[in-house]
């Protein structure tokens, strides 16, 4: 016996025809909230297990930060967020640099609006590349066409912020 594909009419139709038209809208990373996934083992300490701290224009005040809406939260022109998802939205495999065997588990990468004031070598998170490993490669092998992040600058510019993350050049990084 054939089964019959039947297409969705009336409301169906209309529905799946709103949500189609509403894909190309969507360009967002996003993270676990329940149950909170395990690298939110710091959501019980400051400033994580507090408000997200937020400008007058509704920004957060700086940028690592990976709010959830929270009802019990103060009311800010971003609405109500806490930091109770801790650092979950980051890359959960820190330390981690294309072509190095291993992570080191501490380096979290750059943070491109954030200026450094530490020497190279410091360990601050900052707007400064971050090679884990002397050994690692030093170009990205995925095409720039094909980043979703940093699109503007060459590969291995000043500016070329996550040259050495592990989405660079897939498969070269030592992630388990």
């Amino acid at each position: 016996m054939a089964l019959a594909f039947n297409p969705p009419s009336g409301i169906g139709q209309t529905i799946l025809l709103l949500l189609s038209a509403l894909a190309p809208l969507v360009t967002a990373h996003g993270s676990i909230v329940v149950p909170p996934p395990r690298n939110a083992i710091d959501a019980h300490l400051a400033p994580w297990n507090s408000s997200v701290p937020i400008t007058p224009s509704g920004a957060a005040a700086f940028d690592p930060w990976c709010p959830v809406p929270d009802q019990n939260s103060t009311l800010s022109p971003a609405g109500r967020l806490s930091g109770a998802n801790g650092q979950a939205c980051f890359w959960f495999s820190s330390g981690c640099s294309i072509g190095c065997p291993t992570c080191d588990g501490r380096t979290r990468g750059p943070i491109p609006n954030l200026n450094c004031t530490k020497p190279h070598g410091s360990g601050e998170m900052c707007a400064r590349k971050m090679q884990v490993c002397e050994d690692g490669i030093k170009m990205p092998t995925l095409p720039r066409e094909a980043r979703t992040v940093n699109t503007g600058p060459e590969d291995g510019a000043p500016d070329d912020w996550y040259q050495y993350s592990p989405w660079r050049a897939p498969g070269s990084a030592g992630v388990r």
